[in-house]
């Protein structure tokens, strides 16, 4: 059993991340960090090759680590851009595929929902479902009552797929499925 722990300890390399800026990381498809603020992370990956996911600004990056032939590696995330250290870059990951920033917005509030996105303003009936394209990137969202009088929620949607569902309920912040997108609120 020693033994056995001693050779998956022999196998495994330190990938050392350190952001700048706040930053969401993803290793193979699983969420690793998301770090609200600058700060270091050190992560233990198994000697292979491993897709590290790296989400600055509502951005992404996708790139190949081969973490086979090293112990340590890092990757520094700053304000213009990330840097991959020589040692252990890959074949580039290929670019992810242009998208129009499909969102489905549902409705199961019991009055009419007034979104505005942007400069765009709808209103969405109960139990309604409707498609919008807004767009990759970030846009300021808010969130009124049917007769626009009460402001619910602002705040910034953040879309980066078009699997995006945002899901929105009377006086809620609205609740956002899919890897598409993910919604911040202002705190005003």
């Amino acid at each position: 059993m020693l033994i056995a722990l001693l050779a998956l300890a022999a196998s495994a390399a330190d990938l050392t991340i350190e952001a700048r800026v706040p930053t969401e990381i993803y290793v193979d498809g699983n969420v690793v960090a998301k770090m609200y603020q600058p700060g270091s992370l050190r992560v233990r990956v198994s000697e292979a090759p491993h897709e590290l996911r790296v989400f600055v600004n509502g951005l992404s990056t996708r790139q190949v680590v081969d973490m086979t032939h090293t112990d340590s590696s890092v990757v520094i995330i700053g304000r213009t851009g990330i840097s991959w250290p020589e040692n252990v870059l890959a074949v580039p990951v290929e670019p992810a595929p242009e998208i129009e920033g499909r969102v489905s917005f549902r409705s199961v509030a019991d009055e009419d929902v007034v979104v505005t996105i942007g400069r765009d303003r709808r209103t969405i009936s109960p139990g309604e479902e409707t498609e919008w394209v807004v767009g990759p990137g970030t846009h300021t969202m808010s969130l009124r009552n049917g007769g626009g009088t009460v402001v619910w929620v602002r705040g910034e949607l953040h879309i980066d797929g078009d699997d995006a569902i945002v899901q929105l309920a009377d006086g809620r912040m609205p609740e956002v499925l899919g890897q598409g997108g993910q919604f911040v609120a202002d705190g005003s």
